[in-house]
């Protein structure tokens, strides 16, 4: 989703009611933790109530805690299932803990659960995954790394609400792009971003190294490791 298209969707906050705008102010520390922790508390409330209001569902939105992870693993693995790639999750509860809950420092990543809050305790349904990233065009974006709901609770707009809320994130704090990917073959979830205003790239492809791949290409420097570990700055 380009900048024009995010601000038209913002602009428009009817989806939140009348007693429910959104506060969109532009922080001078935009990525300082408060101001990225206010952001999102100004978002999750008004987007729980115009949940609730519009679907009388017994689902929320909310801020996944450290305690959580096991959760939010389970619903990555079920994402990850979903996408025939369940092999390549190798993420553990302790890497979520430490890089997503750095006290003062900043998190490398916001991760919202979705529960059912008709059990006790309620279950989690569903997550989405937020991160901060970095465009040399357009300076600092939000990406989308994962939107999962499990199946007895797709079609009752969830999706379509965390979408709002990672849009409305990306406004508040003056990112420039709110981005994700999606599966060539996920039909379903392509004409879903399609509808919301969101631009399919074209002619852009996709290449990363995992953690064999990298070690791999780097022994194949002509200078070696050794010589490279023993460099010191003068």
């Amino acid at each position: 989703m380009d900048r024009a298209a995010m601000d038209k969707m913002l602009d428009d906050t009817s989806y939140l009611g009348q007693d429910h705008k959104i506060d969109f102010d532009v922080y001078t520390d935009v990525l300082h933790p408060e101001a990225v922790n206010k952001a999102i508390d100004g978002v999750l409330k008004p987007i729980n109530e115009e949940f609730v209001r519009r679907n009388n569902t017994p689902v929320r939105f909310r801020r996944a805690e450290t305690g959580d992870m096991d959760k939010v693993l389970t619903l990555v693995k079920g994402l990850a299932s979903y996408e025939k790639l369940l092999d390549d999750v190798r993420a553990t509860v302790q890497d979520y803990q430490q890089d997503g809950f750095a006290g003062e420092q900043q998190s490398r990543f916001h991760v919202f659960l979705m529960e059912d809050t008709s059990t006790s305790p309620p279950d989690a349904i569903g997550m989405f995954f937020l991160c901060f990233g970095y465009s040399s065009w357009e300076g600092r974006f939000l990406y989308l790394e994962d939107l999962y709901i499990e199946k007895s609770h797709r079609g009752q707009g969830a999706g379509k609400m965390a979408m709002y809320a990672g849009a409305a994130i990306a406004k508040s704090l003056d990112c420039g792009r709110f981005v994700w990917k999606a599966l060539d073959w996920n039909t379903p979830a392509l004409e879903f971003y399609e509808r919301i205003g969101a631009k399919v790239g074209k002619g852009v492809l996709n290449l990363r190294m995992d953690r064999t791949a990298i070690p791999a290409f780097l022994a194949t420097r002509p200078f070696g490791a050794q010589a490279s570990s023993s460099t010191t700055t003068k």
